[in-house]
């Protein structure tokens, strides 16, 4: 498990305890403040900090119409419906129903977004669920139908907040997005609870006084910020996996601190959470795969791009990052060393919340993955690859959302019969070998150096005793796609006229006089999940571009819709046959 992984589950599992402490909390507080005052005072207060402490920038950025209304809905709505029903319910009914949250997250990933959990996680799912029942069906020690009722309509409001919140959360400052979206629940709330409550008494009790800032604080904003944190890096499922934590904690407060009754329906239904937690939350943290083994993470954008330089590139790359909100991205041609790569941007990765594999030299070459989908077994170069002479930085592999994905950048071949060019061969054979002996979800993406037919070239003219073109590079590709891998571009626009490189000199950019060389391949169960697959030619624009574009492929949801396969279009018709040579054809 990466570093990354690795902080966003110690968040989870911190945030899932400390809300484990809200019902018997609010419990509480409701004792002073009725339910719509709590929730203003509980998110007005934690917004005051938050905004203080996030970066004004990112805050900035984050305080959009979508954000604050996510917070007044999944925040400010769900509450104030949970503090209603806690005030006609028992602490440990509260808490217990809470472990419904996992199969509403589960459900509407399902319905939403596709997404897919395990026969035996949907089996914790439903025990979960029956346990609920149970649970709402022996009402007693202050518990009632009405109460239950009310807090499992805002676990319905939180399990759907949970499930968009991912989206919300991609290419923002978690803590950035929390703040906004206190604010919005705070305001939300507040010409309701003036309207429908009245201006609150004072308080009678300090134990009052003390839960409520202690919700605010241990309950709402600690919490808060880490599950945000926390859900910024895994999926839905997997973070709504940890809220079942929360019931535990605050059952036990229940009959401790409450004197709740246990009686034989309230252990049973306990039981089966429980045993529905334990079925269902840690299938989920490992890779899911459905039948066939196609990757079950939900949606996922996947992109590769040879930047030329990431260090020439980086304003490009990081604005790109934030525009196109790829889930993993395959570069090539870094020309970093790993140390330099990491001092150079690993701030910036960290804070979009990416994990990167990275394998580069100080000059030349370079390749590396960038994921916020999982990013576990990497490998660097390609066994038994040869080298010129030495072994170069061209290739890297990890697992990525339950899907093997390879970034290379295949040597170029400089002429053909050269020793670079047999180089290039050999090269390809073992890249091959590779990927035979690796797993069925597979996706190779990168700069191919091979332009699979003549109509990916403007002109096979052209390019008559150049390389990239000759029968046996595109043998080489021929038989590594001929391990089961799809040309996704090409299949998905199979008579449309695409590129993705155009030379820097004589305006060949300009003309639409390139060729396409960079691929994105992936085995059948990948590919049967194409929603989209186009060139963000917008990105070989402007200043000091790379002479790439970047290959963008969805998987399970297409955010721009099926949109291609060139973005924007070039406005230039194809050149007659033969009219135009290369820059360096003599």
């Amino acid at each position: 498990m990466n570093i990354n992984r690795r902080a966003a589950i110690a968040a989870l599992i911190g945030a899932g305890l400390l809300w484990g402490t809200t019902v018997p909390l609010s419990k509480l507080a409701l004792e002073w403040l009725p339910p719509g005052w709590l929730t203003f005072v509980r998110f007005g207060l934690a917004a005051m900090i938050l905004l203080l402490a996030a970066p004004r920038a990112a805050v900035r950025a984050a305080c959009r119409p979508v954000v604050l209304a996510s917070g007044a809905f999944g925040y400010g709505g769900s509450v104030i419906v949970q503090n209603a029903g806690i005030t006609r319910t028992s602490v440990t009914h509260a808490a217990l129903l809470i472990g419904a949250v996992p199969v509403l997250v589960a459900v509407i990933a399902a319905l939403w977004q596709h997404s897919v959990a395990r026969p035996v996680a949907w089996a914790g799912f439903a025990v979960s669920l029956a346990g609920v029942g149970l649970i709402a069906g022996g009402r007693g020690g202050g518990a009632s139908l009405g109460g239950d009722g009310l807090v499992l309509a805002s676990l319905l409001l939180s399990a759907t907040f949970t499930v968009a919140q991912v989206r919300l959360l991609r290419g923002r400052d978690p803590v950035a997005v929390t703040a906004v979206q206190f604010l919005g629940a705070a305001l939300a709330v507040l010409p309701f609870s003036a309207v429908a409550e009245g201006m609150p008494a004072a308080p009678h009790r300090a134990a009052a006084v003390l839960a409520t800032v202690a919700l605010a604080a241990g309950g709402t904003l600690l919490p808060f910020t880490l599950f945000a944190y926390g859900q910024s890096r895994v999926s839905a499922e997997i973070a709504g996996a940890f809220v079942n934590l929360e019931p535990l904690v605050g059952a036990m407060a229940g009959v401790v601190l409450f004197g709740d009754p246990v009686g034989p329906v309230q252990a049973a239904g306990g039981a089966a959470i429980i045993a529905g937690i334990a079925m269902s939350s840690l299938p989920l943290l490992g890779t899911r795969r459905a039948a066939g083994g196609s990757a079950t993470v939900g949606p996922v954008r996947v992109a590769t791009w040879n930047v030329n330089s990431v260090k020439q590139r980086m304003p490009r790359l990081l604005g790109w990052l934030d525009q196109r909100q790829p889930d993993v991205v395959c570069l090539q041609e870094t020309k970093l060393a790993d140390d330099a790569f990491t001092e150079l941007l690993g701030g910036e990765l960290d804070a979009r919340g990416y994990a990167a594999a990275i394998h580069g030299e100080a000059r030349w070459n370079g390749v590396a993955i960038l994921s916020r989908a999982g990013l576990d077994g990497v490998l660097t170069g390609i066994p038994g690859a040869p080298g010129f002479p030495h072994p170069e930085a061209r290739a890297v592999s990890a697992t990525c959302g339950g899907i093997r994905v390879h970034s290379v950048y295949v040597p170029n071949g400089r002429t053909p019969d050269s020793e670079h060019y047999r180089y290039k061969l050999a090269w390809l054979a073992a890249l091959r070998k590779a990927v035979k002996a690796g797993p069925e979800t597979v996706m190779v993406c990168g700069d191919m150096n091979v332009a699979p037919a003549d109509a990916d070239v403007f002109d096979p003219d052209a390019y008559v005793g150049q390389t990239h073109v000759t029968p046996p590079e595109r043998a080489a590709l021929a038989e590594l796609q001929a391990l089961g891998l799809r040309d996704i571009v090409r299949d998905r626009w199979p008579d449309e006229r695409v590129f993705t490189y155009w030379d820097y000199r004589a305006g060949m950019f300009h003309q639409n006089l390139g060729m396409r060389i960079d691929l994105v391949l992936a085995s059948a169960p990948v590919a049967s999940r194409v929603k989209a697959a186009w060139v963000d030619r917008q990105a070989r624009k402007g200043t000091g571009p790379s002479d790439h574009a970047p290959v963008i492929v969805d998987l399970d949801e297409a955010p721009d819709g099926d949109i291609g396969p060139v973005v924007p279009p070039p406005s230039l018709r194809a050149p007659r046959r033969g009219s135009i040579k290369l820059p360096q054809s003599p």
